[in-house]
């Protein structure tokens, strides 16, 4: 019998090309779309997970009212982390980084600005996940002007050379011996940093430090200990230790919420905004449910061409049942074949859709649960969707009526159909005006006139002290 269903089916298809190529295309380009935009948000909501113990990981950080201004900074002193480790029993373990502005990097004749180096504790591997290559982790920044970079910055320095044991400079005064490479940090980190260097380095002038400073703090606390009852305690144990007139209000953020929720000044790296997953889930909704209605309205129209072959097929001995499986196979294998398709299209084109977005997305099809229950229960849904109007109002129909067309006129003037067509052409008309509206604004943003012209502005960064100084030297000469 389902050999038998699956000729009905291909026969359909065969007989109607151009029906079956506008319905399957349609639905596999929206569906596509929607995929495309589950990815991202599916890597939006993934940032920082990979770590062990994401969970129990919380970034110190203050709120503070100066008078003329409320400041709200990630920033803490740096000696909040080792007195939290020796007084607190309910903090497992702590991680400080602190920030190299802009150093300039040498090897031999190779030298480069760099932006994303950072001093941090020798507990930074048991705290975060970041895996090595090379080096032992217990040990890498255990000793002062100890290194770790990663693997992209290995290869920019030292090419095919191993860099462990191998010293970079710092502005032409520190020397740093590389002992440990690590591998490429995810691009789903809320910071991604390309050198590691010891803190011990650091340690005499920031250990003792209860002043504001520039060390981002990290704490791990016990699995089943509260943050709020940890932030209840906040004030007695810096009333103990910070300066006298020190206001500033200290609070944790969980480290899985600060890609999407943290805004505060002086953040690592740009965040972005749960507010852009919101929009993007609702444009993949809408999109998804336009194809889907396009795709059942198109359905519903077929059906009423079919009324002929219900009446036979009924007159020659065939079940309802019968009829509804047919119909109801008919459209899920219709939606099966805009999947396929779909997945196709995805392939082709989700290089450009990286690029665009600043993206290393992957489809990951077969490693990705959540996505093969998702497509699952898609096709499930709307194969019945499309396919529940013939299955169980057309297969109902009396033989008798249908071959002599009396429900011809009624089926085409179906109220079902104007509703479908009614609500798609709505959705269709508010996706198309926001379209074109966010598009005025880039439009607007790109272009607007600043005062000078942007192709000729060259930003160059000047980190070498002499040359800073013989910079100002050449402003007051003029």
């Amino acid at each position: 019998m389902l050999k038998n269903f699956l000729n009905i089916a291909l026969r359909n298809l065969k007989k109607h090309k151009a029906y079956s190529f506008i319905n399957i295309l349609g639905l596999s380009i929206g569906l596509g779309c929607g995929i495309l935009i589950f990815l991202y948000i599916q890597d939006e909501l993934s940032y920082d997970k990979y770590h062990k113990n994401a969970k129990q990981i919380y970034r110190l950080a203050f709120i503070e009212n100066r008078g003329y201004k409320t400041v709200n900074y990630p920033i803490t002193s740096g000696g909040i982390a080792p007195a939290l480790l020796k007084e607190v029993p309910e903090v497992l373990n702590a991680v400080r980084f602190m920030r190299i502005f802009d150093p300039l990097v040498t090897y031999g004749e190779k030298q480069f600005n760099e932006t994303r180096i950072f001093y941090a504790d020798e507990s930074v591997f048991d705290v975060f996940s970041f895996p090595m290559i090379k080096g032992d982790p217990e040990t890498a920044l255990k000793e002062p002007y100890s290194a770790v970079i990663t693997e992209d910055m290995a290869k920019k320095y030292f090419g095919d050379e191993d860099p462990m044991g191998k010293v970079l400079t710092f502005n032409g005064k520190q020397d740093f011996k590389i002992t440990g490479i690590l591998k490429k940090v995810r691009q789903n980190s809320h910071f991604k940093p390309d050198l590691l260097a010891s803190m011990a380095t650091m340690e005499e002038n920031i250990s003792n430090e209860w002043r504001p400073s520039s060390c981002y703090t990290y704490l791990v606390l016990k699995k089943d200990y509260s943050p709020s009852t940890f932030e209840k305690m906040f004030p007695n144990f810096f009333k103990i230790h910070r300066s006298p007139g020190d206001q500033r209000n200290f609070y944790l953020q969980p480290l899985l919420r600060i890609h999407l929720s943290s805004h505060l000044e002086r953040e690592i790296e740009p965040n972005s905004d749960i507010a852009y997953v919101y929009i993007l889930s609702s444009v993949a909704i809408f999109v998804l449910i336009i194809a889907c209605l396009n795709f059942m309205n198109l359905s519903t129209a077929r059906s009423a061409h079919r009324a002929k072959e219900v009446g036979i097929r009924k007159a020659a001995g065939a079940r309802r049942i019968h009829l509804i499986r047919q119909f109801l196979g008919e459209s899920i294998f219709l939606t099966i074949a805009a999947l396929i398709l779909s997945l196709i299209l995805i392939w082709i084109f989700l290089p450009v859709f990286n690029r665009l977005a600043g993206k290393e997305l992957s489809l990951g099809l077969f490693s990705n649960g959540f996505m093969i229950i998702g497509l699952a229960g898609f096709v499930l849904f709307v194969g019945a969707a499309a396919g529940s109007y013939p299955a169980f109002f057309v297969s109902a129909f009396e033989p008798v009526h249908v071959l002599k067309g009396k429900l011809k006129a009624g089926l085409k003037g179906s109220s079902f159909r104007k509703v479908l067509v009614v609500i798609q052409f709505s959705l269709s008309i508010i996706m198309i005006v926001g379209t074109i509206a966010i598009s005025r604004q880039l439009n607007f943003i790109q272009n607007k006139n600043l005062g000078f012209d942007k192709e000729q502005l060259v930003v160059i960064p000047i980190s070498n002290r002499e040359a800073q100084k013989a910079y100002d030297a050449g402003l007051d000469a003029d």
